[in-house]
């Protein structure tokens, strides 16, 4: 996994994950998502756009949509660089924040009208 993140790998998108393999991505900062529906895979054709929306937990494609659970903790651990980068910037207070709610809708997402590649915030494009 450490070779993902190595080749500058931010998120992995498949049908499963092994159970071992699936919990130590966001301890480490690498997003998993996965996608049951065959016609993610049809859709994200090579070359292909997906714009990933973490606010709302969508995939997009061509004006279609594919839906994703991610808990607040996943996201938080990711956002922070995996369970190390989170000590270091939470320290003690490390479970209280990994445990703490999130907002629901970030006002920092970009809508999907105006997202580009490379944007930061909750919305960002991948090249399939």
């Amino acid at each position: 996994m450490s070779a993902l993140l190595g080749a500058g790998i931010k998120c992995v998108i498949a049908r499963s994950f092994a159970f071992i393999y699936g919990r130590n991505q966001p301890n480490l900062g690498l997003l998993g998502i996965t996608i049951s529906d065959e016609s993610f895979y049809t859709a994200a054709a090579d070359g292909t756009d997906i714009l990933l929306d973490l606010a709302n937990r969508v995939l997009r494609i061509a004006g279609a949509e594919w839906r994703f659970e991610l808990s607040d903790m996943e996201i938080t651990l990711m956002e922070a660089g995996g369970i190390e980068g989170a000590f270091q910037k939470f320290g003690k207070a490390l479970f209280e924040i990994l445990t703490a709610p999130r907002a629901t809708a970030s006002k920092k997402a970009i809508p999907k009208e105006t997202a580009t590649e490379g944007e930061c915030g909750n919305t960002q494009a991948l090249q399939w």
